[in-house]
């Protein structure tokens, strides 16, 4: 087993955890680098909208011991939503951003005004 494989893009989104963790390939591709045959690590359940996903995951956690862990996407990627639900730091990076373009918009204003006001007077 090793096996060649040919590198036909790299992505960065910035976010480690993310960049460091994904590689996009075949099931297959995936299941002989890490010698599992015909087995998988685990599996994505996708619900519908509408569908409340921890209620999904708390079904599948009530179903015994399978040896699993169940956790929803949120949940699995918390540190991605650290910061991004209303209320948290987001929320000050968000009014520090439109201050500051508030603030830029009135200078430029103040900057227009005062050129109209010299070429009146040139």
């Amino acid at each position: 087993m090793p096996r060649e494989l040919r590198v036909a893009g790299i992505f960065e989104t910035g976010w480690n955890r993310f960049d460091t963790n994904v590689v996009i390939t075949t099931l297959r591709t995936m299941q002989d680098l890490y010698d599992l045959d015909d087995a998988v690590h685990g599996i994505t359940v996708s619900v519908l909208d509408g569908v409340d996903e921890f209620v999904v995951a708390q079904t599948i956690r009530s179903w015994g011991d399978l040896n699993k862990r169940v956790l929803t996407w949120e949940e699995q990627w918390s540190d991605f939503f650290m910061g991004a639900r209303p209320g948290e730091e987001s929320n000050s990076f968000i009014t520090l951003f439109v201050i500051l373009a508030i603030s830029i918009a009135i200078g430029v204003i103040f900057y227009l005004s005062i050129c109209a006001k010299l070429a009146k007077s040139a």
